[in-house]
């Protein structure tokens, strides 16, 4: 029997996404009305102050963070501190995406929709589907 008849299972994989394809475009429109002075990425994050040169990361850098993250509203949700290396940031898509277009001394603002953030899970800081404004700066 070659075709293939749609089950409850495909049934309920369609609905889920149409439900978070309408949860993204939903983020996005939320973004959209902080958003101006902000060049949107590819991958729908947002960023102000990101310098135009070519002086960038390698991989294997080493640099220090210092992340605030706040809600849209600019409520302050984390202040964090931390040691990475530039290719391998776990802490959000957005963050793994724009720092190895940074350099040293960079300070740049963002507004990350929940799904390139801390995604349906959140943390113990930031609730799930949060769309977040971040500010980001590099240090040795």
């Amino acid at each position: 029997h070659s075709g293939h008849t749609p089950t409850q299972e495909d049934s309920a994989l369609i609905q889920l996404m149409e439900i978070n394809t309408r949860m993204v475009e939903e983020a996005d429109r939320q973004i959209c009305q902080y958003a101006e002075g902000y060049t949107r990425r590819d991958i729908g994050a947002w960023t102000k102050g990101l310098p135009w040169n070519d002086r960038t990361l390698s991989e294997e850098s080493r640099v220090r963070l210092s992340l605030r993250v706040y809600q849209l509203d600019s409520t302050l949700l984390e202040d964090i501190t931390e040691t990475v290396t530039v290719g391998q940031i776990s802490r959000m898509e957005a963050l793994a995406d724009v720092v190895p277009e940074m350099n040293i001394g960079d300070t740049i603002e963002m507004l990350v929709p929940w799904y390139v953030g801390y995604g349906s899970t959140g943390n113990e800081h930031v609730a799930p589907y949060t769309n977040l404004r971040l500010k980001l700066s590099i240090y040795e």
